[in-house]
């Protein structure tokens, strides 16, 4: 009976050790497990802080901070809740994949049910718990000023206000020289002389290389054109060029416009940032109220109304997601290659074969201190939205009777002209 209970004993004994070994085996497993799907998640990731675009899939693992469980997160912005149940390699191809897409994961627990010896190894069941958390900062947008300055010492605080606003990233192509615009127009730009645009351009290139103003818009790179042509483009700027494969160019002012966008949104896409929106605009463009990209619709171009059919539209001032930029933009290139004089105008072919929409803008093409073209677009009969247009025509005159565009910025150190004659909101078109 002696014999019989002590071997009892050993028994129960050896069956806690056997259990006890068991338990921390898994354990061990499972630790093991969590820390290896983080590493591979921190390797495919890069850095916490790296900048995405913001996705409900996008995926970022934060470095450990103590020795407890590790904890994964993961944005979205509404509350859900994923439940899977997969064996560890399926679960890390899952959450792989699922990061491969480019996105941000924000706050993302994994938690155990129902561990025990009959479902592992083989299996493990994790909750991936998303909790609402409010996302990070917007990512930048990119904006590019190209055309003759003309009258941007004008508009240039307004252009400012915009860009602090939607927080863009500013580059510009600017070109010296007294060109008035188009001919078959009546009233045409101010040229304020070639010493102020040279103090202009190098007050910008100066700001663009120490960005020492932090009252400024936030300036990156400043290009200064002399003379338009394709000589000076040739062998000045096609060169650098890396990001767009096209180098065409072409003696005509259609598509001396499409050389010098070009130029700039190869600047844009040679700073590797990945921006949010591309915007473009004149640098005689001046803003008489607050123009918000984030209110408009994504994966659409969006442009200035004009009363033809579409896809003509205005091509002063137009912004894209930033990610259609190189297709979009390959088949401006496309179009402009098959036309070999200066009509059809950039607005009649920039906007074919994209999906986009046309909007009255609280923007105009400022002529002079005197001149604004209020109705271009907004009170022209014929075009949609007829009753916004003239809300906005009647905003821009008052800016204009208000004088917000009749001094030159403070930023530029320059006297403002004091030539003024009776205020025009209207070019006549004389053809």
């Amino acid at each position: 009976m002696a014999f019989h209970g002590a071997w009892r004993v050993a028994c129960v004994t050896l069956v806690a050790l056997v259990s006890l070994a068991s338990c921390l085996l898994v354990g061990a497993y499972f630790e093991e497990d969590t820390a290896g799907l983080l590493d591979a998640l921190r390797l495919r990731q890069g850095p916490a802080n790296t900048t995405s675009v913001a996705d409900p899939t996008d995926a970022e693992v934060p470095a450990s901070q103590n020795s407890k469980p590790p904890g994964l997160s993961i944005s979205k912005k509404q509350t859900s809740e994923i439940k899977i149940q997969t064996p560890k390699n399926q679960l890390l191809k899952a959450l792989l994949r699922k990061q491969s897409h480019g996105s941000t994961l924000d706050k993302v627990q994994l938690e155990t049910r129902n561990l025990s010896m009959h479902n592992l190894p083989n299996a493990s069941n994790f909750e991936l718990r998303t909790q609402n958390r409010s996302s990070g900062p917007a990512l930048p947008s990119a904006l590019c000023i190209v055309g003759n300055i003309r009258t941007f010492p004008l508009v240039y605080s307004s252009i400012e206000r915009f860009a602090k606003q939607n927080a863009l990233h500013v580059y510009m192509v600017l070109q010296l020289g007294e060109t008035k615009g188009s001919t078959w127009l009546k009233y045409e730009a101010d040229y304020f002389g070639a010493k102020t645009e040279e103090v202009i351009t190098t007050k910008l290139t100066q700001e663009a290389e120490n960005r020492s103003s932090r009252q400024s818009m936030d300036i990156r790179r400043v290009a200064v054109v002399r003379y338009g042509g394709c000589k000076e483009y040739l062998s000045k700027f096609a060169k650098t060029q890396k990001m767009l494969p096209h180098k065409d160019c072409k003696e005509t002012p259609s598509h001396s416009q499409i050389v010098w966008t070009r130029t700039c949104f190869e600047m844009v896409l040679q700073s590797k940032i990945v921006y949010d929106h591309i915007v473009r605009i004149r640098p005689d463009v001046g803003f008489f109220g607050d123009l918000k990209l984030a209110k408009y619709r994504r994966k659409m171009l969006h442009a200035g109304l004009r009363r033809e059919e579409p896809p003509t539209a205005g091509d002063w001032l137009y912004f894209l997601d930033y990610s259609n930029l190189k297709s979009w933009w390959a088949r401006v290139e496309k179009q402009a290659a098959a036309n070999s004089d200066q009509w059809p105008y950039p607005d009649f072919f920039l906007f074919r074969g994209v999906q986009m929409q046309r909007h009255h803008f609280p923007a105009v093409i400022v002529r002079s201190s005197s001149m604004a073209e209020c109705c271009r677009g907004l009170e022209e009969e014929g075009v949609q939205d007829a009753k916004a247009g003239k809300r906005l025509a009647k905003e821009c005159s008052d800016a204009l009777k208000q004088k917000a565009f009749s001094n030159f910025t403070p930023f530029f150190g320059l006297p403002t002209p004091t030539k003024h004659g009776p205020l025009r909101t209207c070019n006549i078109d004389r053809r």
